[in-house]
């Protein structure tokens, strides 16, 4: 048996029918050196473990020691085998041999699938295997203050038996997708009436993550997605640099090979593990303001009973969006900036400023105005009274930043991915869902512009989207009767989805 604690000094035995070998202090070799006369180990046949599988092709070590005598060549072999068990075991392999067994032991806990769906996706022409892993057992043994590093070495063991998922290749009929919430095992208190952050990305936009959790300074459920081993370790070592500014952060990591990014799969995972009353809706290239914005909301909703009513019963708040002009193209992106609004009076100046260094916009006013034309900024920036005013979805494709009670709350359409009718497909559900909208005054929210994804992916996503309509239709039309209410109740832009499924029908 091989055991190994922190890298201390261990002990190795491979035992045959006939011959056995004792090393003591391995890692000390050869100044301890027992041996019987000849032994030959038989081919070695390396796993992940006992039930996951086998990994890599088999390996022969032959070593042919005498204790009068030994070869110096074939010593200097033996060391270098030695060194590859050591290799092997820092990666948590286990070892099991025809005529004996060496095995990696150690406090990590086995995987617990908590389920395995598979998911027939019509619309793109695709079948997904979801599994889901559990942390809990792995958590509730690990309790000491390192528990990330450990973390990181557990998942990476986790996904050992399911390492095809990252060598799918785009286009392919079968993919594979991991999913295990609170990877890092974080334990905060969250209070009942805390809002808690959800959001989501990619480990290329970690310093817009730090950002932005640093102004909201308070719960967060993040939904990270990772396309490869390599990336997870360089979202550790991101991690491992800002954990004074996750403190109140839960990572849930959807592990996938390079499909479309999968927007509304991951805003459900972050939904999914809220454990708070209330949410916070935000894209991770979304800043809110004012700062510390978790607190002073959280106070102004114990302060209004009105907004506590309206939170229990249906009611979505909304936080009008703005741009800060020009393109952040830095990689570290501060977290405070002149150009960044912190305040509603500063956002009115601004807005109204003619020095386009010192200005921002409605968001994507210009590109696409429909996005958040109906949170009626006239009104405001002139509402002084009152904390919240009520609106009405004018038209097709509103896609605002929302504060909502978790429950009855839907869930995003994840047939939906990468670019178009992601978002917007969730607020026609709330719409028939019976939801009301308000917009709150003194909170809202700034992108800070960053360079857009090719426009061929675009285009190709976009597609692909427009196919999925149908599907995402006939769910609204059999969970809620949409297109069979009376024209002045449907929603206002109805007609738009009702083309897009007859076209793809």
């Amino acid at each position: 048996s091989f055991s190994e604690k922190d890298a201390s000094p261990s002990t190795l035995s491979v035992q045959s029918p006939s011959r056995s070998l004792r090393l003591e202090q391995l890692w000390n070799f050869p100044r301890r050196l027992p041996l019987s006369n000849h032994l030959l180990v038989e081919p070695l046949i390396i796993h992940s473990d006992a039930d996951y599988g086998r990994l890599w092709r088999p390996f022969e070590i032959i070593m042919a020691l005498n204790i009068l005598h030994v070869d110096f060549l074939l010593l200097s072999l033996f060391v270098l085998d030695v060194a590859f068990l050591y290799f092997a075991s820092s990666r948590h392999f286990s070892f099991s041999t025809t005529i004996g067994s060496i095995s990696h032991s150690s406090s990590a806990v086995k995987p617990s699938i908590l389920f395995s769906e598979e998911r027939q996706e019509h619309c793109r022409n695709v079948i997904s295997n979801v599994i889901t892993i559990s942390s809990s057992d792995f958590c509730s043994k690990n309790t000491n203050g390192n528990v990330v590093r450990t973390a990181f070495k557990w998942i990476e063991k986790s996904l050992f038996p399911h390492a095809s998922l990252f060598n799918d290749s785009i286009g392919g009929k079968r993919y594979k997708t991991v999913v295990i919430p609170n990877g890092l095992c974080k334990r905060f208190q969250v209070k009942s009436k805390d809002i808690t952050l959800t959001t989501h990305l990619t480990s290329n936009k970690f310093s817009r993550l730090i950002v932005l959790t640093k102004r909201w300074n308070g719960p967060a459920s993040i939904a990270v997605k990772i396309s490869s081993i390599d990336e997870l370790q360089r979202f550790r070592e991101e991690i491992r640099s800002n954990l004074v500014h996750l403190r109140q952060a839960a990572f849930h990591f959807y592990f996938e090979s390079m499909r479309e990014y999968p927007n509304n799969a991951l805003r459900n995972l972050a939904l999914d593990h809220v454990k708070s009353d209330y949410f916070a809706l935000l894209d991770v290239d979304f800043f809110p303001s004012p700062l510390d914005t978790h607190q002073h909301l959280r106070t102004t909703i114990m302060h209004h009973l009105k907004m506590q009513s309206d939170l229990e019963n249906r009611t979505i708040f909304i936080m009008p969006a703005f741009e800060v002009e020009g393109e952040m193209t830095k990689k570290k992106i501060p977290f405070k900036h002149p150009l960044y609004p912190n305040t509603r009076d500063t956002a009115i100046r601004m807005m109204n400023s003619a020095h386009g260094n010192q200005s921002i916009k409605i968001f994507h006013e210009d590109t696409y105005k429909p996005g958040h034309w109906s949170t009626n900024y006239t009104k405001w920036k002139s509402n002084l009274r009152d904390t919240s005013y009520p609106i009405k979805i004018l038209e097709f494709g509103y896609e605002p930043y929302i504060v909502g009670a978790l429950k009855d709350i839907p869930r995003f359409f994840e047939g939906f991915r990468g670019y178009g009718l992601n978002k917007l497909s969730f607020f026609v559900e709330l719409y028939y869902a019976n939801f009301r909208l308000k917009v709150l005054r003194d909170f809202f929210v700034f992108h800070l512009n960053h360079p857009n994804m090719n426009g061929d992916q675009m285009k190709n996503s976009y597609r692909m989207n427009l196919v999925c309509s149908k599907v995402f239709v006939k769910s609204l039309s059999q969970n809620y009767g949409a297109g069979s209410w009376s024209q002045e109740k449907e929603i206002p832009g109805w007609h738009v989805w009702e083309k897009l499924r007859d076209k793809y029908s």
